[in-house]
């Protein structure tokens, strides 16, 4: 959520060392966009972590370059801040220390 009316909903996917953000965004809960589309790689990244809040899980990505999240809104320069699901904690909680040893930072 920006600004308390714009809201950003979304699915991260990964395969094959690559990141798809899907997302969606609204208006005060109404006139939603088209659906669109980013991409970026692993290599793309210089960090990932996961922080476990009192209500639910973050994954965030910092990114090696400020170009890496452009055109994502709620991005701030070269870091995303996801916002998980309770239904996904679980898979965030195995994925983000097999993606950090997949970019050799191990657990």
């Amino acid at each position: 959520m920006i600004d308390g009316t714009l809201e950003i909903t979304g699915i991260l996917s990964y395969e094959g060392g690559t990141f798809t953000v899907e997302y969606q965004t609204s208006f005060a809960g109404i006139d939603r966009s088209e659906v669109k589309q980013h991409t970026f790689h692993l290599s793309d990244l210089s960090d990932i972590e996961l922080k476990w809040g009192m209500f639910r899980p973050k994954v965030i990505l910092r990114a090696a370059s400020l170009t890496t999240f452009q055109g994502i809104p709620g991005a701030n320069e070269a870091e995303l801040v996801l916002k998980i699901p309770r239904r996904a904690k679980a898979q965030a909680g195995t994925l983000v220390p097999l993606l950090k040893i997949e970019m050799g930072e191990g657990w």
